[in-house]
């Protein structure tokens, strides 16, 4: 692949909520509409340029569908390693998305945030970062390890 091209962006149909979150946690740009008509979703994956990812067959035989990837696995998990086999992640950071409306994260300076914070969180913890749509702040705790785990499991099992 070309190390000089852009990272594809993605727009996830109503089926592929897990995927499109495990896919915002590696740093995919992922569009992922809940509720959300086909015609719709079709239009605005078009008009951004993102690749549609679906398990819909109906969907993809229709007229004007963008490029597509037909993901054929039920669990998210394999759905996750099919995704990656297909459009390996060439640039973006772990968790540098929000997992819930897909925004690259601030990073945030610790004094910042504490009042934001429960304590042992600000006490224990280095690295902030905040969403700047929804607010939202994230931190690298425990369940920062264990998604990262998870996810290179699941990258694993994509090769």
């Amino acid at each position: 692949m070309d190390p000089i091209s852009p990272a594809p962006a993605f727009a996830a149909d109503m089926m592929l909520g897990k995927l499109a979150r495990w896919l915002r946690v590696l740093g995919y740009d992922v569009l992922y509409l809940n509720p959300v008509e086909d015609s719709d979703l079709i239009g605005i994956a078009r008009r951004t340029s993102r690749i549609l990812l679906t398990r819909d067959t109906r969907l993809v035989k229709r007229r004007g569908v963008p490029d597509f990837f037909l993901v054929a696995k039920n669990d998210p998990r394999e759905q996750l390693a099919q995704v990656i086999r297909r459009y390996p992640r060439r640039s973006g950071r772990f968790l540098s998305r929000c997992i819930c409306c897909n925004t690259p994260l601030e990073e945030l300076v610790k004094e910042a945030i504490e009042s934001e914070v429960p304590d042992y969180i600000y006490h224990s913890e280095t690295h902030f970062g905040r969403c700047p749509d929804c607010r939202r702040v994230f931190w690298r705790g425990s369940h920062y390890r264990n998604m990262r785990k998870r996810c290179l499991e699941y990258a694993e099992k994509g090769k």
